[in-house]
């Protein structure tokens, strides 16, 4: 119900790049400023198209990696939204940024903004371990790609890539089996469940 005007947005001129939510040190894709900012200093399109929107509280160490990779003109920092608000950047946005934790137990971890992100019906980058459990429902989804915390030759090869998409006016997701995250969907299973117990 969420994205049911999704449509009707325009997407962002600027190849811009959003994150939505809480940006703690444990979550800083430290990898992410690093290879944007490579990208910049090869290319002189690139720098000028893109755009990375931070929506949420960020940590101080994400400040420092702005500032060390040259980021902060190229970012837009919005501390807090309404929740309308915020889908509806993510619904205009180019692509979407999903960094998780960079901690030993990630692997069962799944954020809830990632079934939003399904909702906007952009490309995730997904930056975490490539076997744990977000990384096999993108990939099972084809919402999105997903990159090691250390691989920054790849993270490099797949944003140029959707920046070329983008300048061609193609990036979009041909997302499959997504429905089936749906809250309806999943409150339908567990209905199954309770009659069957009962």
């Amino acid at each position: 119900a969420d994205f049911v005007d999704a449509g009707k947005l325009s997407l962002d001129k600027q190849f811009t790049i959003t994150h939505v939510g809480s940006l703690n040190k444990d979550r800083n894709p430290f990898i992410f400023w690093k290879t944007i900012n490579e990208l910049i200093q090869e290319n002189k399109d690139f720098a000028n198209d893109i755009k990375i929107k931070l929506i949420g509280p960020i940590d101080v160490s994400v400040n420092d990696e702005l500032e060390k990779n040259n980021l902060t003109t190229n970012t837009t920092l919005i501390e807090s939204l309404p929740h309308k608000e915020v889908l509806n950047h993510i619904i205009k946005s180019q692509v979407l940024l999903l960094p998780l934790n960079d901690v030993p137990n990630i692997d069962g971890v799944i954020p809830g903004k990632m079934y939003e992100y399904f909702g906007a019906k952009r490309p995730i980058i997904c930056i975490g371990k490539e076997d744990g459990d977000a990384a096999k429902i993108i990939q099972e989804t084809q919402t999105g790609i997903v990159v090691d915390f250390n691989n920054s030759n790849g993270l490099k090869k797949e944003i140029f890539s959707m920046y070329q998409e983008f300048k061609k006016g193609n990036l979009k997701v041909n997302a499959q089996n997504h429905q089936q995250y749906s809250r309806k969907h999943l409150a339908a299973k567990i209905a199954d469940v309770l009659n069957e117990i009962s």
